[in-house]
């Protein structure tokens, strides 16, 4: 009952942001919605607590395929350059397609009712073997096939993030730089770092935790079947604790960028701001892939709106990483009345704006 409260909390929480406009930002990527997509099905089939068969069978693939989907939009964004927004739809209809068919098959033939061994509505032919055979084939085999797959992609990313920041890193030993100019040079390799950060926190946390879990349900739920044993108390708080789980990640989103503790402290700035109106100095500095730094001194919100709207700014790549890592962004342009809004105050997360339309896609 925790994890279904604490859902339902998570999900109220994100409903509200996503009507303050200056947190909707941070909420606006694709995995994101994916994780409230399974928490959305746990909170449904939760709350039908009579039809277990759903709750163990359906909601329990629902789940494990959307975070299959979480790793494989990540590799597929960064390592193939393929638009996660375009591929967010056949995501929801994979996973709802291969959980109804394992869910459907087993169901229609009559191999899901009240087990009388264990007092359950789940699997309930009397042959031992026969069931074995049944969940292993709908249901364990796909959790584990899905828990290596997210495995190999995690690995398949890092090793793809790797290069560029080492080569970052290597980068900015060879300027020969003075003490004198050290600061801004510390100031870009931050920012790279941070943007490195950004990238590879969503592999560290979805599909791990998800594989994790899924391994440990999948072998003890066969050892189970096999030894004809009562449900062990590790298995039933795996599957008890998925929910909870699920919701301490969505709020504690470790995504700079779009982290759901950002978008809440989006809506409270704004709402800070609006009580104190002042004119403040934004210096604004970008950090090229050249390490050049490029400084705008001094630029009032009023003034800015006052210059030339036609007057264009080529200031070279803004990708924080070689341009193939983020999608191929390639040169960025800025107009000058833009860069009061579009500098570093109003980066979401300290990204540029051709930057957060990749990080929108992940």
């Amino acid at each position: 009952m925790s994890g279904l409260a604490l859902s339902v909390v998570v999900l109220a929480a994100c409903g509200y942001l996503a009507f303050v406009r200056s947190a909707r930002t941070h909420l606006d990527r694709v995995s994101f919605r994916l994780l409230v997509y399974a928490l959305v099905s746990h909170v449904i089939f939760g709350i039908l607590g009579p039809l277990e068969p759903l709750r163990s069978q359906f909601n329990l693939l629902v789940s494990t395929s959307i975070f299959f989907c979480v790793a494989l939009n990540l590799m597929l964004v960064l390592v193939y350059n393929v638009n996660g927004r375009m591929m967010e739809k056949y995501y929801i209809m994979g996973s709802l397609v291969l959980s109804g068919t394992c869910f459907g098959s087993a169901y229609a033939s009559g191999h899901l009712g009240l087990n009388t061994k264990n007092h359950i509505c789940w699997y309930n032919n009397e042959n031992q073997n026969e069931t074995l055979r049944w969940v292993i084939g709908t249901q364990m085999f796909w959790m584990l096939l899905l828990s290596a797959a997210e495995f190999g992609m995690f690995l398949v990313v890092v090793a793809f993030l790797l290069p560029f920041i080492r080569h970052s890193r290597e980068a900015l030993h060879g300027f020969g730089i003075t003490d004198a100019e050290q600061h801004p040079i510390d100031d870009c390799h931050a920012a790279r770092n941070h943007l490195a950060d950004w990238q590879v926190a969503p592999t560290r946390v979805y599909p791990l935790v998800s594989c994790v879990m899924n391994i440990i349900g999948s072998v003890l739920a066969v050892w189970q079947l096999k030894e004809q044993a009562e449900p062990v108390p590790v298995s039933l708080l795996v599957y008890s604790m998925r929910p909870l789980v699920y919701s301490m990640i969505a709020a504690t989103d470790p995504s700079p960028g779009t982290s759901f503790v950002r978008a809440w402290q989006a809506r409270r700035a704004t709402t800070d701001s609006s009580s104190t109106q002042q004119t403040t100095q934004v210096p604004v500095s970008v950090c090229l892939s050249t390490l050049v730094d490029f400084t705008v001194g001094s630029i009032h919100g009023a003034e800015s709106d006052q210059l030339d709207a036609g007057s264009q700014t080529q200031i070279g790549n803004l990708s924080l990483n070689p341009t193939e890592s983020l999608g191929k962004v390639g040169l960025t342009s800025i107009r000058k009345d833009e860069i009061g809004a579009v500098g570093v105050a109003e980066h979401v997360g300290g990204l540029t704006s051709a930057q957060w339309d990749v990080a929108r896609q992940i």
